[in-house]
């Protein structure tokens, strides 16, 4: 995803280089891991209105300023006004607790339509879990992975259908009343993370529901039988249980990128990307860019992987951080050797990163050529005071001179079909790749595929979509469930404190469009080859069932 999560599209090539900077530290909004957020006010203390008001003018100035089009998606201006006003004329002569502002001013913010610009959780430390169960999305519908205890087994695999009598599908339409959702996939994204993850969050999805007592939830199982259970929130869990797989994926304990092996020739390669955002050459990509904080970020990352006190010196914590290309090479060298004619690329779970190892996948995998013919769309950024105020890049001043908002040099640059990178400048950031990119070993198709097949779910996200679309361009096939991220989409963040409330929020200053010439594309990815709640159920609901979906296809293709 750009900002860590978020996709990085490309401005100039007089600014290419510093366009591959992903800003990970702001990454962490898009899913809402963040921490507590403090101020003056506590949850339940009295705002006085008048201070209230003053937060939802510095919150209208902050959205209108600083988004290139809040309008866009929530039916105009006029629309836009009329919610904001509404919510003015609702404020109570008595004011209102954090919590209940927090609550007021969330639709308003989510119907702009934009899952990159919303708010930071208003909760406090040690709140209670939520759901005690793990789904899979599976067309448009959740089904259950996991369970709590062994007398729930009869629910693996079961699809919800509601809870506390509250059709899912209403329960879908309420999540976007909460978060900004681009499509269908992206309110199931943020329901399951969002609202089912903590008590706090059920209790916005469904007020009705009395916190205090057993939440009733219902499931279709694999039997087609309706099972109505009760369950207390926080459930003590007494054992996780999770649906079996056919399939084992390769470990992900030493690095978020791993492969193996899917039959005993080699002749299919399984490739699993969990993750962009810890992996050497990022860092030292970010390094490059003089990126503000990147020690500390680095040495946190080191910190996951060694035992061992974190170096004073650079190289050697870059030492200690996974390489990608390292992990790529071996994978490649490997499958040349033993002659492999397929590989799998599981991104179901890549919730993003630094979006540099789409380029550096692409070229170890397809060549230079490939590479250089890499359509990364355009982007449109909107300058603002805000955003003056966390990236000074210089550019003030011409802007204010020129009477400048929004700059559309990327988007002109790319209509002009300029969009020929300099990757020699960008690669040289990474010395671990640099040497063997420079070497141009791999510079024409060192391993030629028969077949490479691309795994998506919801959580394949921003830059893990990002990397997605770049092998769909080079002819890789697309397998399982549309990504929750828009291809099309607001991306790249600012952070805001509202003054009066301490309600902290990111609003997105840039507009990336993937694909300029297919608005229905543009607004949800549809794979190639769908798993269907049929294929899944006679599949026994393997949570691996893209893999067996992928097999098929392979097969399919081989005795043509």
């Amino acid at each position: 995803m750009e900002n860590g999560k978020f996709k990085s599209n490309r401005e100039s090539a007089t600014n290419l280089k510093n366009n591959y900077t992903m800003k990970k530290i702001i990454s962490i909004t898009i899913f809402l891991t963040l921490g507590t957020i403090s101020s003056v006010f506590a949850q339940n203390e009295i705002i006085p209105a008048d201070s209230l008001r003053k937060d939802l003018g510095q919150l209208l100035t902050i959205i209108e300023a600083s988004h290139p089009d809040p309008y866009l998606s929530g039916g105009g201006k006029i629309a836009f006004h009329r919610r904001y006003q509404n919510i003015v004329n609702s404020l109570p002569l008595e004011g209102l607790t954090k919590s209940e502002f927090y609550s007021l001013i969330l639709p308003f913010i989510a119907s702009i339509g934009d899952s990159h610009t919303g708010l930071l959780p208003n909760q406090q430390p040690g709140q209670e879990s939520g759901l005690p169960f793990k789904f899979k999305t599976v067309e448009k519908s959740l089904f259950v992975q996991s369970i709590p205890d062994k007398k729930l087994e009869s629910l693996l695999g079961a699809k919800l259908i509601s809870i506390e009598n509250i059709p899912f599908e209403e329960l879908v339409n309420r999540q976007g009343n909460i978060r900004g959702a681009e499509n269908y996939y992206t309110k199931l994204i943020f329901m399951q993370y969002l609202s089912f993850g903590k008590k706090d969050g059920l209790n916005k999805l469904i007020p009705e529901w009395e916190s205090n007592t057993p939440l009733k939830i219902s499931f279709k199982n694999g039997d087609g039988n309706i099972e109505n259970i009760e369950i207390s929130i926080p459930h003590q869990a007494s054992e996780i249980i999770t649906q079996p797989s056919k399939y084992t994926l390769p470990s992900t304990d030493k690095a978020d990128f791993a492969y193996s092996f899917l039959d005993d020739k080699k002749q299919t390669a399984l490739l699993v990307i969990k993750d962009m955002s810890k992996y050497r050459e990022g860092f030292e990509d970010l390094k490059a860019r003089s990126y503000n904080g990147i020690d500390q970020m680095a040495a946190s990352v080191y910190q996951n992987y060694n035992s061992t006190p974190v170096p004073d010196d650079w190289n050697k914590i870059l030492e200690g951080i996974p390489s990608a290309t390292e992990v790529f090479v071996n994978l490649i060298e490997e499958m040349k050797k033993a002659n492999t004619k397929n590989l799998i690329i599981d991104l179901r779970d890549n919730t993003g990163g630094n979006s540099i190892m789409r380029e550096l996948l692409i070229y170890l995998l397809y060549g230079n050529n490939a590479l250089n013919k890499l359509d990364n769309g355009y982007s449109i950024k909107k300058y603002s005071e805000l955003y003056f105020s966390q990236y000074d890049n210089g550019l003030k001043d011409s802007i204010n001179n020129s009477g400048s908002v929004y700059d559309f040099r990327n988007e002109n640059f790319y209509l002009g079909k300029g969009h020929v990178y300099n990757y020699d400048e960008i690669f040289k950031g990474m010395p671990t790749f640099w040497k063997v990119y420079n070497s141009k070993k791999f510079h024409i198709q060192y391993c030629k595929l028969s077949s490479v097949i691309v795994l998506s779910s919801p959580f394949t996200y921003s830059s893990g979509l990002n990397l997605l679309t770049g092998l769909y361009s080079v002819g890789a096939k697309v397998v399982g469930t549309p990504s929750g991220q828009a291809p099309n989409n607001f991306g790249d963040v600012l952070m805001f404190n509202l003054k009066q409330s301490g309600i902290k929020g990111f609003v997105s200053f840039k507009q990336n469009i993937t694909y300029p010439d297919d608005v229905e594309r543009g607004n949800c990815f549809i794979p190639d080859f769908p798993l269907t709640e049929q294929k899944y159920k006679d599949l026994n609901h393997d949570p691996n069932a893209e893999i067996h979906l992928g097999l098929e296809i392979i097969n399919t293709r081989k005795n043509q």
